[in-house]
């Protein structure tokens, strides 16, 4: 019995399972794919992600953590933000510098996600001038063609980057990328809310209309 072939059907059946919605199913598949072969790390990185879907963030981090051991970029990327969801930026940043510099063929939208997370991790250390220099390359990544086609959470770099201009005293370009955030920002995103209520804040106390992400007002 080829046990690493039939860990990958089931882990391939459980993404059909999740994308159809069928979570219960999906997590049932994943779990046998990993009975069958341990270190399936893309088994592990989607049972992660189905648990973070779940905000199971424990157990999400625990499967994220196992797919890193292999070496699996997503993972390190997720379970770095997961960190700094929870104020541990100097977990996220080793992980996220690492990650950064294996990141050659990896596509667009990878690289983006890491170097906004990386500059989100910075901001919370209050490594503004790093954080600033990250996020701006993070910024023009995604303002290629390549980088619009493929890049879904755009607003994000620019809603982290006012908040080092803020925080910088640099209010006149903190507004711009409030805006840029409101454009582009949206209210699916698990992040960006909470970065849309702030725009919304900064640019109703500088007298500019109210923030318009989207998928939806504030």
């Amino acid at each position: 019995m080829n046990k690493p072939a039939f860990s990958d059907w089931y882990n391939r059946q459980g993404v059909k399972k999740y994308n159809q919605g069928h979570l219960a199913g999906a997590e049932a598949n994943y779990l046998q794919a990993l009975a069958l072969h341990p270190d399936n790390a893309k088994a592990h990185y989607n049972l992660g992600s189905l648990y973070e879907d779940l905000q199971d963030f424990d157990k999400a981090k625990s499967q994220y953590q196992f797919a890193v051991k292999e070496n699996l970029i997503k993972a390190k990327n997720n379970l770095a933000r997961l960190w700094i969801l929870e104020n541990k930026p100097e977990l996220a940043t080793p992980l996220l510098w690492k990650s950064l510099q294996e990141t050659e063929n990896q596509p667009l939208r990878v690289r983006y996600n890491l170097m906004k997370n990386f500059g989100w991790a910075l901001l919370q250390q209050q490594e503004l001038d790093q954080a600033e220099t990250i996020l701006t390359g993070a910024i023009a990544l995604a303002s290629t063609a390549e980088g619009m086609e493929q890049i879904t959470t755009r607003a994000s770099a620019h809603c982290l980057l006012a908040q080092v201009y803020e925080q910088q005293t640099r209010n006149g370009e903190a507004l711009q990328e409030w805006q840029k955030c409101c454009q582009l920002g949206s209210i699916v995103n698990p992040d960006q809310p909470k970065w849309l209520v702030l725009a919304h804040k900064a640019l109703k106390e500088a007298g500019k209309r109210s923030c318009n992400g989207k998928n939806g007002n504030f």
